[in-house]
């Protein structure tokens, strides 16, 4: 199988692990964005971060971030604090249940990995850490886009390498 053909079958294989329930649910444990992403953010930058930074760093609106905020401040797992000199400026800081919950999440993912490794065997479980150890590196140096040089479609330089072509 080449390359290609392998590609084509990690995409079905991700879009079938997306059905099962199970991995439906581990998803929602692991949860790479929304309030669990919000305080493990926290949690890794000393604690606080004002909400353009959260939302800048994660990728996320600003109106998505304000919502994930007023969420988690109901929760009681982040307050905001007021800038005495700017009541404008606002900092977000996790609590100590916020940081309980960080705690909680990360011991449900590590608890499901060490099953899946488990499951794996210790030869299989050591070969997927070298491969995924390999695709970071891949990922890290970029070198995974230098290969395709075409302009993107839409922008200027592929407008006018369509009207020229």
């Amino acid at each position: 199988m080449d390359c290609g053909q392998c590609a084509e079958e990690m995409l079905d294989m991700i879009s079938r692990m997306n059905s099962i329930p199970s991995v439906q649910a581990w998803r929602f444990i692991y949860a790479t964005h929304g309030e669990t992403a919000v305080l493990k953010f926290l949690a890794a930058h000393g604690g606080e971060a004002s909400p353009g930074d959260i939302s800048r760093i994660l990728g996320r609106t600003n109106s998505r971030i304000a919502n994930t905020l007023s969420s988690l401040e109901e929760k009681q797992c982040i307050v905001r604090v007021h800038d005495a000199g700017d009541r404008r400026r606002v900092t977000v800081r996790i609590t100590a249940h916020g940081r309980k919950v960080v705690q909680r999440r990360r011991q449900e993912i590590l608890g499901v990995l060490t099953r899946i490794m488990n499951a794996l065997g210790q030869a299989d479980a050591n070969e997927y850490m070298r491969i995924n150890a390999r695709i970071f590196e891949i990922l890290s140096s970029n070198s995974i886009y230098a290969a395709d040089t075409r302009p993107q479609q839409g922008s200027a330089e592929g407008k006018k390498e369509a009207k020229n072509g």
